[in-house]
């Protein structure tokens, strides 16, 4: 799948930089080409937002799940939504 422009870009700790597009998260230092591109949802990203140490990404879905991952792009927790009974 190819890479458009992002809808949706978010950044806290310069130069890194953060966009959503419909195929997942990229990370950019400032340069041309993302350093980092990962599909950490099953549904479109809708929202970024760093943690206050600017250590962790925090990226939500129209799947329902939030995941966050290290300023390197692994990711270490994924929270799901609990189903009702």
């Amino acid at each position: 799948r190819g890479w458009e422009a992002p809808r949706a870009t978010l950044t806290h700790m310069p130069p890194l930089l953060a966009t959503a597009g419909d195929d997942g998260v990229a990370l950019w230092d400032g340069g041309a080409v993302a350093r980092r591109r990962f599909s950490p949802h099953a549904a479109q990203v809708s929202a970024l937002r760093w943690t206050a140490n600017d250590r962790v990404l925090a990226s939500s879905s129209h799947d329902g799940s939030v995941v966050l991952s290290e300023r390197d792009g692994s990711l270490f927790d994924t929270l799901r939504p609990q189903a009702r009974d």
